[in-house]
């Protein structure tokens, strides 16, 4: 059987070094390259039980081989970095699964035209509960008579602000409804704000140390509360679903994949 080979960007981050530990143990999977950002000190130095050793993407453009040996990229970086990723992988027909969060609109934009040369799997949530969970919300929100407040709470290192993760609940709750999320969302609270709106979905952030990921979600009526929550216990979990989507990923044509279609959900 042939081994598919695995690069990991931000290997020496929290999520990069769970995902390295996955590859090594994945008897299909061999450990390609083990990315970090430039001057990082464990350049140059032996990733522990693999022959690859921890090296950087070099920004100038014609260093565009680095990706020629993988099959996949495990990007987990920051936005930019995750851009000059993808941009490499399409000059070496590499698919990319990237969990990096906190792109823009112009990002998305370019993510759908580099989409048109390799495959990429995004997602703000590699978790199979948080998919199936997300699937729920649509079902939920499709009734108009539960107003909506989603809480996400994060360790206190979390650059981003909703997570992800927040963001796409509250994103399949307004697309249920047929709104735009922008046009309903409210994230922050203070003062005289006056009475809440049927239409608005509440979405707040928590940051303190020692928590890995939760997100709950309500839906309110006269009569009752509905509460969903997801609490990730370890990164492991977020690590398992992102490598079933690296075995699921290999040899699918170019465009843009979901958690929704590595676990058969549409």
């Amino acid at each position: 059987m042939t081994k598919i080979n695995v690069s990991v960007t931000g290997a020496d981050g929290r999520m990069g070094r769970q995902i390295i530990s996955g590859v090594l143990a994945n008897e299909e999977m061999t450990l390609c390259r083990a990315l970090e950002k430039q001057g990082h000190p464990k350049i140059g130095l032996s990733v522990p039980g693999s022959s690859a050793i921890f090296d950087f993407v070099d920004t100038k453009e014609h260093e565009f081989v680095t990706f020629a040996l993988s099959n996949v990229i495990i990007d987990f970086t920051e936005p930019t970095v995750a851009m000059t990723i993808i941009k490499r992988a399409c000059k070496s027909s590499t698919a990319v699964v990237t969990g990096t969060t906190g792109f823009t609109a112009e990002h998305l934009e370019q993510i759908l035209e580099y989409a048109k040369i390799i495959p990429i799997l995004p997602s703000s949530n590699f978790s199979i509960g948080v998919t199936r969970l997300l699937n729920t919300i649509s079902q939920y929100a499709a009734d108009q008579g539960y107003q909506i407040e989603i809480v996400e709470t994060h360790h206190n290192e979390k650059a981003d602000s909703p997570s992800g993760t927040a963001i796409k609940m509250a994103e399949a709750a307004a697309k249920s409804r047929g709104r735009n999320l922008e046009d309903v969302a409210v994230y922050v609270r203070h003062g005289r704000t006056g009475k809440r709106t049927e239409d608005e979905i509440g979405i707040q952030a928590l940051r303190m140390m020692g928590v890995v990921g939760k997100h709950s979600i309500f839906f309110a009526s006269p009569g009752e509360i509905i509460e969903f929550s997801h609490t990730a216990i370890s990164r492991e979990v977020f690590a398992q679903g992102a490598l079933k989507a690296v075995e699921w990923i290999v040899g699918k044509p170019p465009g843009i994949y979901s958690m929704n279609d590595v676990l058969g959900l549409k």
